[in-house]
């Protein structure tokens, strides 16, 4: 059975979807699958077994053409853009399941029992990591900061899914002062720490070899964006700020696998936004300084110092 399996959208979204095709190719262990994708989401998948080839498209409707030329006898077609968010979020049926259970159902997998995401990392990806590691402090903890959410190729950044950066500053700031050394992971392009505060790793690896670099820290402190995952992928003490983002639907899938996990959602932690709908979609005061303003830093550093010391 050959099944083209197609799923476009943020990094996020590309790692639930290896929850997935992990979940195919455990229902049909003689499958051969390949998965479909923007060109700048492939490093999530590299290496993965339960993936036979990476085809990278610039477009989510090529896909059809692709099935239609290559043989296939399947085609999965999961997430193209956002306003399959947006209808999913308004669909009864779906208001209290995760976004990576929807997908699932969109590949006809009812139930899906192992939420865990799957990424490979490889020799080369943790050589790229020592090579910068080899010059930190050996006898000081790190924590990984990042500051930036993420949001779909193409459009604007969400304001109001990003903590202040003075919020950030602070947690820096007290946490450095309990000993501990911040690196700041992710794009060349994200909100940067005042000078001086971090180790600046932005821009310096890929998407995947940002899990690494969280592997080797003492816990993670970052929103809702790509490297949430890779936290959550590592098991390290997690601390995601969530602000407007759906607590139970829409919040980064990292599975059993890491129980380490702790959302701050506003107006209360570990509990639901106030919107069935996203309400960054709908909310407004998107802008700076939305609903996860309300997130006090001294909140943070609390939590991850009962996280890492339990």
């Amino acid at each position: 059975m050959k099944i083209l399996f197609v799923l476009f959208k943020t990094l996020g979204d590309v790692c639930m979807g290896t929850t997935v095709v992990h979940a195919i190719k455990q229902k049909f262990p003689d499958a051969t699958i390949d998965f479909a994708t923007a060109p700048q989401n492939k490093n999530i998948l590299e290496g993965n077994p339960d993936i036979n080839q990476i085809i990278a498209l610039d477009n989510y409707y090529d896909a059809n053409l692709y099935f239609i030329e290559n043989g296939y006898d399947e085609i999965y077609r999961v997430g193209m853009a956002n306003l399959m968010d947006t209808c999913w979020h308004h669909i009864p049926s779906q208001q209290n399941q995760h976004l990576v259970e929807w997908y699932a159902k969109r590949a006809e997998i009812d139930v899906l029992e192992d939420k865990n995401i799957y990424i490979y990392l490889s020799k080369d990806d943790v050589e790229a990591v020592d090579d910068y590691w080899e010059d930190l402090d050996p006898n000081k903890k790190y924590v990984a900061f990042h500051t930036t959410s993420g949001h779909h190729p193409g459009q604007p950044p969400i304001e109001s899914k990003d903590w202040p950066m003075e919020k950030f500053q602070a947690v820096a700031d007290s946490l450095a002062s309990s000993g501990y050394g911040i690196i700041q992971v992710g794009a060349f392009s994200d909100k940067k720490l005042k000078p001086g505060t971090a180790i600046d790793f932005t821009g310096k690896f890929s998407f995947k070899q940002n899990a690494e670099v969280i592997k080797r820290c003492a816990g993670y402190i970052g929103v809702d964006s790509g490297p949430a995952y890779l936290a959550g992928w590592t098991g390290k003490p997690t601390i995601l700020l969530m602000g407007s983002t759906q607590n139970i639907k829409g919040r980064p899938s990292v599975g059993p696998r890491n129980e380490n996990v702790f959302y701050f959602n506003a107006p209360k932690p570990n509990q639901p936004a106030c919107s069935p709908v996203p309400c960054y979609i709908t909310c407004v005061i998107n802008k700076p300084g939305g609903c996860i303003s309300d997130i006090a830093s001294q909140q943070v550093v609390q939590q991850f110092h009962k996280m890492v010391n339990k």
